[in-house]
C-alpha cells in the first residue's frame, strides 16, 4: 500500500513538472524573436496566391516593431507607449515567380499607374478589416510605403482596435482586391499560433 502511495506522488509530482515546463513560454533574442515571426513555417506570416498574385501578411507585436526600429531603452519605453492599444500587420502583393514591379502588371498607361498609386494611398484602407471572434473591425491606421519602383512588392502597414479582453483570438484579415481582380482575400493568424510565440530577453 505505502509502494503504490509513494508511486502515486511520483507520478503526479512528474506529471506536474511535464506541465509547468511545457506551458513556459520558450525565451529568444531579439535576432532570434524577429526571425521567428518571420518564419512563415510558425504561421504569424500567412500567404496565398490568386491567378498570378501573391497576397501575404504579416502578424507584428509591439516588440518586434520596436526591435526591428533598434531604439535604445529610453525610446523603447516611449514607442511602447504609443504602439499600445493597437494591432500591428503589414500587407504585401507581388507577382508570383517575378520580380516585375507589381503597381506596373498590366498597365493601359501612365494614367492608370497613377490611379492605381491613388487608390492605394487613400481608399484601399476602407476596403480591409479584421474578424475576430463575432467583432468586425475597421482598419484604424494605415500607410501605404511606396517603393518608387525599388521594390517589387506593394506594401501597406495597417493597425486595428485591440480589444480590452485578454483572451487570444483567431484574426481573420480580409480585403478587397479592387486593382488586380483577387476578389475577396482572406488570411488567418490563429490563436495558437500567436500563443505559441516565444519570449523575448
Amino acid at each position: 500500500m505505502i509502494l503504490k502511495r509513494n508511486s502515486y506522488f511520483i507520478i503526479s509530482g512528474l506529471l506536474m513538472c511535464f506541465a509547468f515546463y511545457s506551458c513556459k513560454k520558450k525565451q529568444a533574442s531579439a535576432k532570434e524573436y524577429v526571425s521567428y515571426i518571420e518564419d512563415e513555417s510558425n504561421g504569424l506570416k500567412v500567404s496565398k496566391n490568386i491567378g498570378d498574385i501573391h497576397y501575404s501578411i504579416q502578424y507584428k507585436t509591439t516588440d518586434y516593431i520596436i526591435v526591428k526600429e533598434k531604439k535604445n531603452s529610453i525610446d523603447k519605453q516611449n514607442r511602447q507607449e504609443k504602439l499600445d492599444g493597437m494591432q500591428y500587420y503589414t500587407v504585401s502583393y507581388s507577382l508570383v515567380g517575378s520580380n516585375q514591379d507589381i503597381m506596373r502588371k498590366d498597365l493601359g498607361g501612365d494614367g492608370e499607374y497613377y490611379e492605381r498609386v491613388n487608390y492605394f494611398s487613400f481608399g484601399f484602407q476602407n476596403d480591409i478589416y479584421l474578424v475576430e471572434g463575432n467583432d468586425t473591425l475597421e482598419c484604424k491606421l494605415y500607410n501605404y510605403v511606396r517603393s518608387f519602383g525599388l521594390s517589387p512588392r506593394a506594401d501597406f502597414v495597417i493597425a486595428f482596435d485591440k480589444k480590452q479582453k485578454k483572451e487570444i483570438e483567431d484574426k481573420l484579415v480580409v480585403l478587397e482586391d479592387k486593382v488586380f481582380g483577387g476578389g475577396i482575400i482572406k488570411l488567418k493568424i490563429t490563436k495558437k499560433n500567436i500563443e505559441s510565440l516565444p519570449e523575448l530577453i
